[in-house]
């Protein structure tokens, strides 16, 4: 029995894919020969990798729950902190223009790129520093005389 959807990447290049790529459309082709498909092309991008999930969670996350502890004496879980960049900083915000009202729909931090994860770790740095003035450190930004990259955030912050 064939599978509903297939995912096939490639790069194209001077209008043809790479040999490979082809191979698999019609291997998928021939699966579902006589059967009604849809057939949809869209641009792949490279989505947040490990070393940015890594330091997202393990100083992000552990940053914003010690900032918060400080000014509001409340320890917030990791999955508050996340729920609040979720409204915060990925989400997308609505005003009911009759009413004025707005509404803050909570967005998908693993749908970003990598270009726009980071975008958004600038804006949270940026958000906490003028907010709170609580600096959170950046990737491969030395603390305490070492330079830490991205992977090494989680190990320190289990010290």
């Amino acid at each position: 029995m064939s599978r509903k959807k297939h995912e096939v990447f490639g790069t194209p290049e001077g209008g043809h894919l790479n040999p490979k790529a082809r191979n698999e459309i019609r291997k998928i082709l021939l699966d579902m020969d006589g059967k009604r498909m849809k057939v949809t092309l869209e641009r792949s991008y490279n989505k947040r990798s490990d070393a940015q999930n890594g330091y997202y969670w393990a100083c992000v996350i552990e940053e914003i729950r010690d900032c918060f502890e400080e000014f509001w004496g409340e320890r917030w879980s990791t999955a508050q902190a996340h729920d609040f960049n979720k409204g915060i900083f990925f989400g997308e915000t609505k005003v009911n223009e009759d009413t004025g009202t707005i509404v803050v729909q909570p967005g998908n931090s693993s749908a970003c790129t990598t270009v726009e994860f980071e975008e958004v770790m600038t804006e949270i740095r940026q958000w906490f520093a003028l907010e709170f003035g609580w600096v959170i450190p950046e990737p491969n930004e030395e603390l305490d005389g070492e330079k830490l990259g991205m992977q090494q955030w989680q190990e320190h912050y289990k010290k």
